[in-house]
């Protein structure tokens, strides 16, 4: 209808019009919506909801409170260091400011002293010429002579007086500021005695609080252990060892069941393809044979049927169903693998179908050796030997794992080498996985 309305629009209406059926489309029943979903699983989620938050309240009603004791002890012992360290600061900054203020004026003294004595130089001429004419006075007049001795002895008294007191002035300042620093340093240490003393008296006590609560403790736990190892009927103790061996199955089972989700290994696989792992080089396949026709009319109607080929990139993807595999030329061949990023490789995974559902054995991989590669042309002499290993064809699992030694080292290209199988004229490997370290 679709080409007629195309090619031909005046037939298409004609025919529509007189068979309007055909082009009506009547739409599927529409199914319930997610609205009718969070209805029918709204109440389920609820009771399990509150369930969870009664078992929670039951569990942390059965916990004592923690003392914070310690805590706080702790805090309170930084905070009255801090503080001692705060006054003696104090102490020693008042300390050196009444040194430096006594300085000071000591410097002060001493340049009036000194600006004192200069006057006094510059007044040398005058008093050359003064000299010249006492020495005339005094030839002149003996008299002269001893009465300015004692004018200067007089003045040189008083001079002296002057400074002697300015000295035992400061002396006494000097005395005075030692002796405050002094208390002041006594006062320190007094107040740091009653702090260590305090802090002594508060750790013995909250010491004691937790010697006590220990003992409270340790009574009930063997108040507990009274109630626990009281001997139970043997009905009850019947249902609790099939309590506990139901538990212990149900955890084993889901430890596994999480093991085979996790890929059956738990590990990275750093050559999945899927994530970014490549082949870059492989041997040569087999190809399954071609189908021969029966007869001639299907010779004539289908001809031959080609051989299916089984690509390498099997090896690293997930699956293994029987014939889901890459089928290697021959027992000896390789793979040249690059990984999803540079790994120091330490365990190759080697997974084949399982026997019991297999056809043949014969083809299964036995000997192989793992080498690593810094680059993905690598020449003969840079493949390092990684390890070497045999699957065993009557191994525990079918997903067996091997160690493998790199030094240290970090690869980004591993190849895999098959030197040996059970005896097909090829080889099916089903899925290698490597492990590792990451590198920065």
């Amino acid at each position: 209808l679709r080409h007629r309305r195309r090619e031909k629009p005046a037939e298409y209406a004609n025919q529509a019009a007189s068979a309007p059926y055909l082009i009506t489309v009547t739409p599927p029943a529409e199914e319930g919506n997610i609205y009718t979903k969070v209805r029918k699983y709204l109440p389920y989620v609820c009771v399990i909801l509150l369930l969870l938050g009664l078992i929670y309240l039951i569990y942390r009603s059965g916990i004592p409170a923690r003392a914070q004791i310690p805590k706080d002890f702790t805090v309170m012992k930084q905070e009255m260091e801090r503080k001692v360290k705060e006054q003696m600061r104090s102490l020693e900054q008042g300390y050196a400011s009444s040194v430096d203020d006594l300085k000071n004026e000591v410097d002060k003294m001493k340049k009036d002293i000194m600006a004192k004595f200069q006057a006094k130089l510059r007044e040398s001429n005058v008093l050359q010429d003064v000299g010249k004419y006492a020495k005339q006075q005094i030839k002149d007049d003996p008299g002269f002579k001893e009465t300015i001795q004692n004018e200067a002895n007089s003045i040189l008294a008083a001079q002296k007086e002057v400074l002697t007191n300015k000295i035992k002035e400061l002396q006494a300042k000097q005395a005075e500021a030692l002796e405050e620093i002094n208390k002041q340093k006594d006062a320190a240490v007094g107040a740091k005695k009653e702090v260590e003393e305090s802090t002594k008296k508060m750790s013995n006590a909250i010491y004691t609080r937790i010697e006590q609560i220990k003992k409270d403790l340790e009574r009930e736990i063997l108040d507990a252990k009274k109630v626990i190892l009281k001997p139970l009927p043997a009905e009850k103790m019947k249902d609790l060892m099939e309590e506990q061996v139901s538990l212990n199955i149900d955890a084993i089972i889901n430890k596994h069941i999480e093991k085979f989700a996790a890929d059956r290994t738990g590990l990275v696989d750093y050559a999945l393809r899927s994530a970014g792992g490549k082949i870059i080089d492989h041997s040569p396949t087999e190809e399954s044979p071609r189908r021969e026709p029966k007869n001639i009319m299907e010779w004539v109607m289908k001809g031959r049927r080609k051989g299916t080929r089984q690509p390498p990139q099997n090896v690293i993807t997930p699956g293994t169903d029987p014939g889901k595999c890459w089928p290697m030329k021959g027992s000896h061949g390789h793979l040249f693998i690059k990984l999803i990023k540079p790994i120091v490789p330490n365990l190759v995974t080697i997974e084949h179908a399982s026997p019991s559902i297999v056809i043949t054995k014969l083809s299964v991989l036995k000997d192989f050796q793992v080498s690593g590669a810094k680059t993905s042309a690598p020449g003969e002499g840079d493949l390092q030997l990684l390890g070497t290993g045999r699957y065993e064809l009557e191994g525990e699992s079918a997903v067996q794992q091997f160690r493998l030694d790199a030094k240290g080292e970090s690869y980004q290209f591993i190849h895999f080498n098959v030197t040996s199988n059970y005896g097909a004229r090829h080889t099916c490997i089903y899925r290698v996985r490597i492990h590792g370290d990451p590198t920065e």
